[in-house]
């Protein structure tokens, strides 16, 4: 038999477990669409925020506050000095009249800033500090910029930066425990209806081993069948992410709008899609056979 007429044999008889079963392969269908869908949507939830997400800095920063006594160009000097230090990305300055009269317009004072009597806010230099950096690398710097002349203080978001580092770290830790078991729960779902489908045709694989049919040749339509069920999962799962966008639209856009922002949650892109549906042949394939292989090898 030749390559594509195996291939037309294996299809043909995996369509025949579906046409023969309909019920578990629709229950396992629904089962695994569900388990897929939570994933998908926050995935797609995730990407399309991706933009806005780019522009939160999450980067920590030096502000390294510059002694009154400092001339223009001692401040230009620290600032060059500054932004040649490792790990420093970029440095802006913050003089002190434009920060005194900010705080002269909130604090609601009518006067000019000259009435005021003399400013007692000084220059601060804001250092951008490049990701990734550890902590205590932050801490040296800071010691040996305080340690400048002119330089009355030095302060780090470091408490913040800390913060985030936990919370990214425990948000990957639950993307890849989440993650695993739906991986975990789809491939038992596969792998139960496979042996639900080998089990019905117990004496169909006799026969093949009888004849002399390869292992090969008697796992792949096991495993078309298990791909089939998957991509038809996968399809669902789109089909319910789509729905959730169309419940979620309104209610974001709403939200976002009392924040001053718009945000649109657009549908996923086709290179996703079909990223996803071949992801899901190929892994229901693998994982059909593995369960093909061991239903068919405990007989």
């Amino acid at each position: 038999m030749s390559m594509f007429a195996a291939q037309r044999y294996a299809l043909g008889r995996a369509t025949a477990m579906v046409r023969d079963r309909p019920l578990p392969f629709v229950l396992g269908v629904v089962l695994t669409a569900s388990a897929l869908a939570l994933p998908l949507a926050l995935a797609s939830i995730v990407w399309s925020a991706r933009p806005a997400l780019m522009k939160v800095q999450p980067a920590p920063e030096l502000s390294v506050f510059v002694s009154p006594r400092a001339a223009a160009r001692d401040v230009e000097a620290l600032k060059g000095r500054l932004g040649v230090l490792p790990g420093v990305t970029s440095v802006v300055l913050r003089p002190k009249d434009e920060a005194f009269a900010e705080l002269i317009k909130k604090s609601g004072f009518r006067a000019p800033p000259a009435e005021l009597g003399a400013n007692p806010l000084p220059d601060v230099l804001i250092a951008q500090l490049a990701l990734p950096i550890a902590p205590e690398a932050i801490d040296g710097m800071s010691a040996t910029v305080k340690t400048w002349p002119l330089v009355d203080a030095v302060r780090s978001d470091l408490d913040w930066y800390r913060k985030a580092r936990a919370l990214g770290r425990l948000t990957v830790t639950a993307v890849a425990v989440f993650g695993g078991l739906v991986a975990l729960l789809v491939a038992l779902i596969l792998v139960g209806t496979v042996r639900l489908h080998a089990g019905t045709r117990a004496d169909e694989v006799a026969v093949l081993k009888l004849v002399g049919a390869t292992r090969r040749f008697i796992v792949r339509p096991y495993a078309y069948s298990a791909a089939l069920t998957l991509l038809s999962a996968s399809a669902l799962a789109i089909g319910m992410v789509y729905l959730a966008h169309a419940a979620l639209r309104a209610p974001i856009a709403s939200l976002t709008a009392l924040y001053g922002a718009r945000f649109s949650l657009p549908d996923p892109e086709p290179a996703h899609l079909l990223a996803v549906f071949a992801g899901a042949l190929a892994v229901g394939w693998l994982v059909g056979v593995v369960g093909a292989r061991a239903a068919i090898s405990a007989r």
